[in-house]
């Protein structure tokens, strides 16, 4: 068995509770073979928040590391979201010890589990509907492992679905509103679809059915043949023998498009999701080169559906359509840049359906308004009359908005208007987003706690955010604000006028923030409770239990478990409600003067200074301690109070010590998920707990507010200073000084190779992989959580993880070396090829044979021979070891997926198709990087070309020439010809200061990005703002 590591969770996302008291339940036996359901027998335990994945509909593959590291074993759980039917696969595997896994639904049912002996893989397959879903990770003793969800279209009839329901009662109605939105008349206001003048008449029969993957890119939402926007299956039908193609279907310019080669005559009806679309209601649009060109006004029809599948179909009839009105003229801005870095002008592309519109007194410059920044320049495009390329300058680090507002009167100074005086139908408007990382104004007042990512007020009242963020969480608003609270993806603030902003994940309205004025604010999981101005509580959110629903009255303070809330009302009375399961709503009678809830728990000082705690009983959590208190805080499932003579008591669940409170006196403290942190009465640090990650190891010095997190803790110093300890995500941007050749990053660690040859690395520690040895190398090679180098003299040194004898390299010289994710192989210089590590799939079985280059997926290695042929071995589960006959002259591996380069430089590449990564582009290119979704080449004439899966932007390739390309799961980046870098995709990926300079090489991460500067100086991002520390001391 391997040595006892810290426990590695390493996440996109948040930890979150499950939605029913059946997900709290672990020790479910095995279903017989053949069913599925809960086993009768129930065996309790303590089950951990699960780690939220969020929606995975449209990603290939969802990745997690792991490690299991109590020694009574343990259970770990994965919350993921589908957004419509799909196939997934669930596999578990590169297990240290034996490990089962199952798939639930929210209500506690088994609908599918590995639960094979020993260190063999776990794996099976189901379709599953659209829903919320929980996968469980259980082993008896400590573990490493790897977990995997694969997706692909769905087979047969789905199993599972959303469910609200509670096992102990009826299904509660979440009140969702449709995303799907209404349709609106711009002229009446009315739905067209409303009009009984207008009815489309009993005789239409359905002759399409089909579904739309909806994308959203340059302000357009829905499918384009020709942008390649979104896809559409099948995207023809047939009406009385002709075929009709269906081009266009897409959201544009406040109106929706619908474009078919052929044109459609007759009377039809549209559905999108049930919104009805009549064709007699339409009206011809302007910019459609097709026969067959219908639009409709809109509002959020497909925009709001961005990233998910939408059932569409359509249905004729025999009667002819009427003569149909021109549509009003439209606008919309493309080329939107990602991100700006605070100094350097930036363009973006303003368009028009109609050629040549008229700005009335002025030029195009003088009607459009720009927040942010300015407009440098405005100028036409294009001959068509249809496109201007506008150039702006940015104020500084906020974001930028370029608008034109729609003309109420082409009479109007600047209005924009058509030659016969018809008036855009829209007001578009672009946003480019400050730098990644950077916040105007130094000095902290507040942090926001108890979630994966911090966010922090400055004293300007800016705001701050940094660490994991996949839903936007770490991307606050610009503007002065005066509170803050976290959700588990998103977070709100005040503005110093009282109204609420808030922003990341709004999958259940978490955006929403309410009208009005307010002076306080709360968040947890994906509720947000806010008390205004007059006292009143109001919340929003997800809603299943009824937590959003908030009562009548006025109240002083508010606090939100996972999915119960609970307010102090102004007579000092408590009224809960939500989630109610464990008693987490039974409030107490009596007065009380604080109150602070956990994840299903809460707990409240009286008005007599005692303390009262109900909800969950596990583990002592609502056992209220005896003494008098002046202030209480509640972990997820501890609490610590502070007493009034300055002494902290602690109770709950006691591992690794979480209620194990130091003596002292003190002024403040924080119980988060696992350790706890306080303020002495001197302005000195404490905490204790769990220490997996350093995150109650305080640093010294002296602080006014502490704040626990998931896996770190941070503290604002009293010069105004952040100052964090524990995991820094983020750790791998702190790249040292000194001229370097190569850099390769790991799991959440990076290794660097000087001009002088000797190695350094940083970041993650917990399994030595940045102990790097000293010598000097030639090469260098970084798996998961370990690395290998080629020395000077050939031979190999290796360190970091051993767990599946990844650095038992072997004697001998060798010329090349590459790593998978714990599997690494070298190219002898007699031309064999020794491999040694993880060898569950024949990984390190190198086949006999001279090769002259070596490449290595995460678990499968192909080379290339000395006669041009390719051969490749380990996993083949996807195909990506079976090379194709032929011979080639290089090779490129990546996740699972094989490339190699033709003779005549075209490309054929094998291996994992979910998103269409083996269909190459026709041309001829010079290198190739492959992604775990989509892949990026260089053709001969310099240019980017992407494929595979768009989402995020990440296939959307710059214009110009390149000399290097490399890819993440989400970004993308390049190093042009002038030595700048490029980069597209998720907005990890934005280079936060590498527009001036030049670069030499790129290496790309799953969230980072590390370039080589032409001095050899290592530039990394993201990296934490200005203001924030990480303690380096333990």
């Amino acid at each position: 068995m391997p040595s006892k590591k810290p426990q590695r969770g390493r996440r996109f996302g948040p930890v979150v509770r499950g939605a029913v008291v059946a997900a709290l339940i672990a020790g479910l036996l095995v279903p017989a073979p053949g069913s599925v359901g809960a086993s009768p027998d129930l065996q309790l335990r303590d089950v951990p928040e699960a780690t939220e994945l969020g929606d995975i509909t449209d990603e290939a593959k969802t990745v997690v590391n792991s490690t299991i590291d109590d020694t009574a074993g343990a259970v770990e759980r994965y919350r993921f979201e589908l957004s419509s039917p799909k196939s997934v696969e669930v596999v578990l595997r590169r297990l240290t010890a034996n490990a089962d896994v199952y798939l639930e639904d929210l209500g506690g049912e088994v609908l599918g589990s590995g639960v094979e002996l020993g260190r063999s893989d776990e794996r099976f397959s189901l379709t599953l509907a659209a829903g919320a879903y929980l996968v469980r990770v259980e082993s008896e003793d400590p573990v490493r492992y790897r977990l995997k969800l694969k997706l692909s279209e769905p087979v047969g009839e789905p199993v599972g679905g959303a469910s609200t329901e509670s096992p102990s009662g009826p299904s509660i109605d979440t009140g969702t509103e449709s995303l799907i939105g209404t349709r609106t008349d711009p002229g009446t206001g009315t739905d067209p679809g409303t009009d009984p003048g207008t009815d489309p008449g009993t005789d239409l029969v359905e002759v399409w059915s089909a579904s739309l993957d909806v994308e959203a890119a340059d302000g357009a939402a829905g499918y384009s043949l020709w942008a390649r926007l979104g896809s559409l299956s099948p995207d023809r039908f047939d009406v009385d023998g002709t075929t009709y193609q269906v081009m266009v279907l897409a959201e544009i310019a406040g109106g929706l498009y619908l474009g078919l080669r052929a044109s459609l005559d007759t009377e039809f009806v549209l559905d999108i999701d049930g919104q009805q679309f009549v064709g007699s209601q339409s009206q011809v649009p302007n910019g459609l080169a097709l026969r067959g060109t219908y639009w409709w006004p809109t509002d959020g029809v497909l925009s709001a559906s961005a990233g998910s599948s939408v059932d569409v179909s359509l249905s004729a009839g025999t009667d002819a359509l009427p003569e149909r009105s021109e549509a009003p003229p439209g606008a919309w801005f493309s080329r939107i840049p990602n991100a700006h870095d605070g100094s350097s002008q930036f363009t973006l592309r303003l368009n028009f359906d109609e050629a040549d519109p008229q700005v009335t007194d002025g030029s195009m410059a003088d009607a459009l308004t720009v927040t942010g920044g300015s407009l440098v320049t405005a100028s036409e495009a294009a001959t068509d009359g249809k496109t201007w390329e506008l150039t702006v300058a940015p104020d500084g680090p906020g974001d930028v908005t370029v608008t034109l507002p729609a003309a109420t009167d082409c009479a109007t100074d600047f209005a924009v208007c058509t030659a016969d005086g018809r008036m855009l139908r829209n007001t578009p408007q672009a946003t480019v987003q400050r730098p990644i990382g950077q916040s105007a104004g130094t000095g902290f007042t507040t942090l926001s706690g108890h979630a994966a990512y911090t966010c922090a007020l400055r004293a300007d009242g800016t705001i701050a955010c940094w660490g994991p963020a996949s839903s936007g969480e770490a991307n606050p608003p610009e503007g002065t604000f005066k509170a803050l609270a976290s959700g588990s993806i998103h977070a709100c603030a005040i503005r110093t006028d009282g109204t609420i902003a808030c922003w990341g994940d709004d999958s259940f309205n978490q955006g929403d923030a309410p009208a009005g004025t307010y002076s306080q604010i709360a968040a947890n999981g994906r509720t947000s409770c806010a008390i205004a101005t007059d006292a009143t509580l109001t919340c929003w959110g997800y809603d299943a239990f009824g937590q959003a629903n908030a009562p009548s009255g006025t109240f002083t303070a508010v606090t939100l478990g996972w999915e119960h809330v609970c307010a102090l009302r102004t007579d000092r009375t408590i009224a809960c409600w939500g989630y109610n399961d464990e008693g987490e709503t039974n409030a107490p009678r009596g007065t009380f003067t604080a109150i602070s809830a956990g994840e299903v728990h809460t707990c409240a000082i009286r008005t007599d200074t005692t303390m009262k705690c109900w909800g969950h009983h596990w583990d002592g959590r609502s056992r209220s301690p005896a003494g008098t208190y002046t202030s209480v805080s509640a972990g997820h499932a501890h609490t610590c109070a502070i007493t009034t003579d300055d002494t902290i008591t602690c109770w709950g669940k006691n591992t690794s010590g979480r209620t194990d409170a130091p003596a002292g006196t003190y002024k403040s403290v924080s119980a988060g998920n696992g350790q706890t942190c306080a303020i002495t009465t001197d302005d000195t640090l404490s905490c204790w707990g769990e220490n997996n990650y350093g995150e109650s190891d305080p640093p010294d010095g002296t602080y006014t507010e502490v704040a626990t997190y998931l896996e770190h803790s941070c503290a604002i110093s009293t010069d105004g200073s952040a100052v964090c300890w524990g995991f820094d995500r983020d750790e791998i941007a702190s790249a040292p000084a000194g001229a370097h050749t190569a850099v390769a990053l790991g799991d959440y660690h990076a290794c660097a190779l000087g001009d002088d040859g000797a190695i350094a690395c940083w970041g993650d520690n917990a399994h030595s992989q940045t102990r790097s040895p000293s010598g000097t190398f030639t090469a260098i090679a970084v798996g998961a959580y370990h690395g290998c180098a080629l020395g000077t003299d050939g031979t190999i040194t290796c360190w970091g993880d051993n767990a599946l004898s990844q650095t038992g390299s072997p004697a001998g010289t060798f010329t090349a070396i590459v790593a998978g994710d714990d599997h690494t192989c070298a190219l002898s210089d007699d031309g064999t090829v020794a491999c040694w590590g993880y060898n569950f799939y024949g990984q390190t079985r190198a086949p006999s044979g001279i090769f002259t280059a070596i490449v290595a997926g995460d678990d499968h290695t192909c080379a290339l021979s000395d006669d041009g042929t390719v051969a490749c071995w380990g996993d083949d589960r996807s195909g990506q070891s079976s090379a194709p006959s032929g011979t080639f002259t290089a090779i490129a591996a990546g996740e699972d997926l094989s490339c190699a380069f033709a003779d005549d430089g075209t490309l054929t590449c094998w291996g994992y198709n979910g998103s269409r990564q083996t269909r190459v582009p026709a041309g001829t290119y010079t290198s190739v990087a492959l992604g775990p979704n989509h892949s990026c080449a260089i053709a001969t004439d310099g240019a980017v070309t992407c494929w595979g899966h768009s989402r995020y932007g990440r296939t959307d390739a710059p214009a110009g020439t390149y000399t290097a390309v490399e890819v993440g799961p989400r970004h993308s980046c390049a190093i042009a010809t002038d030595g700048a870098v490029a980069c597209w995709g998720h907005k990890w990926g934005t280079q936060p200061d590498t527009s001036t300079g030049t670069y030499s090489s790129l290496a790309l991460g799953d969230i980072h990005t590390c370039a080589i500067a032409a001095d050899g100086a290592i530039t990394c991002w993201p990296r934490s703002p200005d203001g924030v520390h990480w303690n380096t001391s333990t």
